[in-house]
């Protein structure tokens, strides 16, 4: 009786590693090439026709319009984690950075296009 469990078992193992090793294009990285959540698949990515230059020429002058306004929201990212990570620091600080962190987000969301939101 206990050896034919140990071969159930054995069975079943080897039956799941199989299944598993057989499934649509997962990798150590995620979903692959032949997965249908594959970056390659059809329609990932893909726009209407004739919509592509005004979509990246909108995107990409709201880029260069913030880029000193996202500059500062990083800037003030990494002075809010190094905050964080000093045990010295006080709570106030750390409050006004959260504060600037999230004031610097909202100038950006409104002045982003309806195009370029990644949402």
């Amino acid at each position: 009786m206990r050896k034919t469990v140990i071969v159930l078992l054995v069975v079943f193992a080897v039956f799941t590693t199989v299944s598993w090793a057989q499934m649509p294009g997962w990798d150590m990285m995620g979903p692959g090439m032949r997965s249908p959540w594959a970056m390659m698949a059809p329609g990932w990515g893909a726009m209407p026709p004739g919509i592509g230059s005004a979509y990246f020429r909108q995107c990409n002058d709201f880029l260069d319009n913030t880029k000193d306004l996202r500059k500062e929201l990083l800037l003030k990212r990494f002075d809010y984690f190094e905050a964080v990570r000093d045990p010295d620091t006080p709570l106030d600080t750390i409050m006004d950075l959260e504060q600037d962190i999230e004031n610097l987000m909202a100038q950006l969301y409104v002045e982003m296009p309806a195009e370029c939101v990644p949402w």
